[in-house]
């Protein structure tokens, strides 16, 4: 997997072999066991990039989309958020049967908690944490698990707020995060 992963990944999240094969045996592997891959759209260009689209299920009922980003360098794939994908997909399949996918403003709120549930296995997975594209400045930038979980519980917030703001208001809520996300967590 750590041929897949970009090189600003490795160096913002100090991301190798050991530590990566850490995480994907103590983080992602035990919450996917089980899962299958049921609906498989393979990759759509977006852009300079590619979008890798597969929809993982569970004997359970549970259903786990997974979106990966990948884009061309040195005549190979690279999945320059390999370790936040990776993140979402292992919240997303933890979660219990029977519960349904959670969407908008509700996914971020359970991304959010169920990282926060699990922040010591994240602590200890051998990962720091992982990097995240800033649209705005076209780098990424690196979020502890405690960062990142913050990050969730801030978006929840502005998406669950967006819907009862005037245009005015939302316009400036929208500019106060993303100033929030260029400059850090």
């Amino acid at each position: 997997m750590l041929r897949y992963v970009g090189e600003e990944e490795r160096d913002v999240g100090s991301v190798d072999a050991a530590s990566l094969d850490r995480f994907v045996r103590t983080v992602w592997a035990p919450h996917l066991a089980g899962f299958e891959p049921a609906v498989r759209a393979g990759q759509r260009e977006h852009g300079q990039s590619h979008l890798d689209m597969v929809e993982l299920r569970h004997p359970d009922g549970r259903r786990v989309p997974v979106v990966a980003v990948a884009v061309a360098a040195d005549g190979r794939a690279i999945h320059p958020n390999l370790v936040l994908d990776m993140t979402i997909t292992s919240l997303l399949a933890g979660r219990r049967a029977g519960l349904p996918l959670p969407q908008g403003s509700s996914a971020e709120a359970y991304l959010a908690e169920e990282l926060r549930r699990r922040l010591r296995e994240f602590e200890g997975s051998g990962l720091r944490g992982a990097a995240l594209p800033v649209a705005e400045t076209g780098e990424s930038k690196f979020y502890s698990w405690r960062d990142l979980a913050a990050r969730f519980e801030r978006r929840a917030a502005l998406f669950h707020r967006l819907p009862t703001l005037s245009d005015e208001e939302k316009a400036a809520a929208l500019a106060e995060y993303q100033d929030w996300e260029k400059s850090g967590p």
